[in-house]
């Protein structure tokens, strides 16, 4: 049987201590021994394992992956309920949702959130009823709100929904009859409408890579990370603001805990709504030359706001057969810019005028922030094909990002010219010289559009945007048009 010590002594301490933060990034430095030690221990208790040696050894080895997770599960029971902290939640309701709705409704009608560290699932729940309330016709929206946790067995009740009183001790008296349903005087089930709009996977902040289409933590408008990394070692959180980043969309939004550690200014600016905080990722077309200066290739572009407002480029556009192409493009989609342009440079040495590798070294550079590299990308594609209207295009967005517009509308006109029908061009030309006061130009290229809608669906995607469909781009340019013959 296991043995009944409840102290571990300095050297198994600091065998586990190393252990469990080498695996998870949870830290117990000696004033939490104790929490260590009692984890430690309940975990022996439920094994065959006769020596803490033998647990140990078990521990740490690959044949019995079970053992960490039951000692993972003891070290990470954490205190949730519905509505969690108020004054945040108030946030989200009042503010931070409802602006988000708003962007999306007229272009993507998408919108992505991530609850990082979300235990039992009440709060991921919680969103998901918010959000339930928020948007309109929310059936006709691509949503997800995504639970991560690396307790297996919090997953596994968040999953089922199933939950007691005390979970709701600060939730709006409504939700309960609207949302819930009792199945015993303790007990209460999520309705599966809400259940539907919430997926939930196993994520450990240390050791899994996010960005990742592979565990969807990409382009995220918010995540929430409460309470988690007060309990991580510097490099743990230093390496986890990092992935934040990375995984929202320009723009997006990162809800920290109280207690939690500001995030980096370099990446973050902090928002103020009446004392309770939360932090926005910084523009990469406001702050593009600034990371270049510092050799930062943690940024990365979209298309400008002045061509779709809060819409991003679509990303592993299809512009080359080859599986080596096709990797390229999945790698900057999940975050790895660096790797696809290894794996590009490569290419091109085989190939030095394949333009789809140029383009794609372009992307790859904008992914990073270097907005002058990708320039010079773009160019060697135009100087290879005259006629590549998505260069030409790609290149305009890049001036903007550098804040030459004047060459940015040289591209949008060239790409109109090649292709009379290319409406994204005419778009944003009618929007760029909108923002120029260059009025007559930008009443034609909005009656281009208005135009070269005759016959297209409403609901059809227009090409080069995320999702944005004719209807929509059409309803902006007819705006545009209404406003000037004022």
């Amino acid at each position: 049987m296991a043995t009944k010590h409840t102290e571990l002594d300095d050297a198994s301490y600091e065998k586990v201590r190393d252990f469990v933060l080498q695996r998870t990034g949870l830290s117990f430095p000696e004033r939490k021994r104790g929490e260590l030690e009692r984890a430690v221990f309940e975990a022996l208790k439920a094994t065959e394992y006769n020596s803490m040696d033998d647990y140990l050894e078990a521990l740490s080895g690959a044949a019995n992956p079970g053992e960490m997770d039951a000692l993972v599960n003891l070290l990470t029971v954490g205190e949730t309920y519905f509505y969690r902290d108020e004054r945040q939640f108030k946030l989200l309701q009042n503010d931070i949702l409802p602006k988000l709705i708003s962007e999306r409704a007229s272009t993507t009608r998408r919108l992505r959130i991530w609850s990082a560290g979300c235990a039992t699932g009440e709060e991921p729940y919680s969103i998901a009823i918010t959000m339930r309330e928020l948007v309109p016709y929310m059936d006709t929206w691509e949503t997800l709100v995504l639970g991560t946790d690396i307790n297996r067995e919090s997953l596994r009740r968040a999953k089922v929904g199933h939950y007691g009183q005390w979970s709701f001790r600060a939730m709006p008296d409504n939700w309960l009859d609207s949302y819930f349903f009792v199945s015993s005087e303790r007990e209460f089930h999520i309705s599966e409408a809400i259940k539907k709009i919430v997926d939930f996977d196993y994520l450990n902040l240390k050791e899994s890579a996010f960005p990742s289409c592979f565990n969807n933590t990409c382009d995220m408008d918010l995540i929430i990370c409460r309470n988690v990394s007060i309990y991580f070692d510097q490099k743990t959180t230093d390496r986890m603001m990092e992935g934040f980043y990375n995984s929202l969309v320009d723009g997006g939004w990162l809800l920290m805990g109280a207690s939690d550690p500001i995030p980096p200014k370099e990446m973050l600016w902090d928002r103020n709504y009446s004392g309770v905080f939360i932090y926005q990722k910084k523009s990469p077309a406001s702050d593009a030359r600034n990371r270049e200066r510092k050799g930062d290739n943690s940024g990365r572009i979209t298309l400008s706001s002045t061509v779709l407002e809060g819409t991003e480029e679509r990303r592993g556009e299809n512009v080359g057969p080859t599986d080596a192409l096709a990797e390229s493009r999945a790698l900057i989609e999940v975050g790895q810019p660096v790797l696809a342009a290894d794996q590009l440079a490569e290419k091109l040495k085989e190939e030095p005028k394949s333009c789809e590798a140029l383009f794609l070294m372009a992307k790859a550079a904008i992914a990073r922030g270097q907005l002058s590299e990708a320039k010079k990308w773009a160019q060697k594609v135009t100087e290879a094909d005259k006629l590549n209207v998505k260069a030409y295009y790609l290149l305009s967005n890049i001036y903007q990002g550098l804040e030459d517009e004047d060459r940015a509308i040289e591209c949008l006109k060239k790409t109109v010219y090649i292709d009379k029908c290319f409406i994204p061009g005419h778009f944003a030309l009618g929007c760029l010289c909108k923002k120029q006061k260059r009025l007559v130009m930008g009443r034609k290229a909005f009656k281009n559009v208005v135009r070269l809608m005759i016959g297209r669906q409403k609901d059809e995607v227009v090409p080069e945007t995320n999702g944005t469909t004719f209807g929509q781009l059409l309803e902006v340019a007819e705006m545009n048009l209404r406003r000037q013959e004022r």
